[in-house]
């Protein structure tokens, strides 16, 4: 999915990814405004500090050892599907 732009989302958007996560549109809207706060054209680094003032604004008394973990998360992910995606195109 391309990134939309950072000033909106699109309300078929917000509502594809409402579903996707099983959150309310309002609260897909919510998120979308402070990720743009600290996302520069619509990125984020999961390992910038960026990345650590987001997760720090959008949930309150979250520990750095907290955001390590997500951050470990994540990048686990990342490398599974990414493995995953190697073994499908060889099959």
């Amino acid at each position: 999915m391309a990134i939309p732009s950072p000033e909106k989302l699109d309300e078929k958007v917000l509502a594809h990814l409402a579903k996707q996560t099983g959150w309310s549109v309002l609260d897909v809207e919510e998120v979308w405004d402070v990720f743009c706060e600290y996302a520069v054209g619509g990125r984020i680094g999961v390992q910038g500090p960026e990345f650590i003032s987001l997760v720090q604004d959008l949930y309150d008394g979250v520990t750095d050892d907290e955001v390590m973990l997500l951050q470990q998360h994540i990048n686990a992910v990342r490398k599974r599907n990414h493995a995953r995606s190697g073994y499908m195109r060889r099959a």
